[in-house]
């Protein structure tokens, strides 16, 4: 399943790349080409970010990259608190 998710995205993002220039791209294209190529660069693109948030989340559940640093709420509430206590500059 993680190589057809990686393959998902690959694929997808290299299609918004690709359809992205034919959409952008100056040429004898029509207005109806154009959206096209617009209209399915951007479904690739939310093919592609939700196939790599699957992945970077998966990867991270299964200890093959490492937890994202998240501040615990306890210490952002903390560090809230503090904010525009202290001067930075002196």
């Amino acid at each position: 399943m993680r190589k057809r998710i990686a393959i998902v995205d690959v694929v997808a993002l290299s299609g918004v790349w690709a359809l992205g220039h034919v959409a952008l791209a100056p040429g004898p294209a029509s207005q109806g080409q154009t959206v096209m190529a617009t209209a399915i660069a951007l479904a690739g693109l939310v093919t592609g970010l939700a196939a790599w948030i699957w992945a970077v989340r998966r990867a991270e559940a299964t200890g093959h990259a490492w937890r994202s640093c998240r501040m615990p709420p306890e210490k952002r509430e903390n560090a809230q608190a503090e904010w525009g206590k202290t001067d930075a500059l002196s």
